[in-house]
């Protein structure tokens, strides 16, 4: 998988943002929800295509609607090993 690094140093795959709590990436025209400093936002890649490269952290709409905090264990294990 092609990974650019961010404004942060922080590597992401190309083509945008992965959602922290079900680590698939959030496509252009979903609606998501950024976290910055700990306040949360929506917004989408089309309104800001800056997004793809910027610092914080990203969740799908839905995701975060469900209020889960943390990724769930399968997938934080799958994220890690690869």
């Amino acid at each position: 998988m092609t990974e650019l690094a961010g404004a942060d140093g922080q590597r992401r795959p190309a083509g945008g943002p992965v959602c922290r709590l079900c680590s698939e990436k959030i496509g252009v025209y979903e609606p998501l929800v950024v976290v910055e400093q700990g306040r949360a936002r929506t917004t989408s890649r089309a309104l800001e295509p800056a997004l793809s490269t910027a610092p914080g952290e990203y969740r799908h709409l839905a995701c975060h609607e469900r209020g889960e905090e943390e990724p769930p264990r399968s997938k934080l294990v799958r994220t890690l090993t690869g």
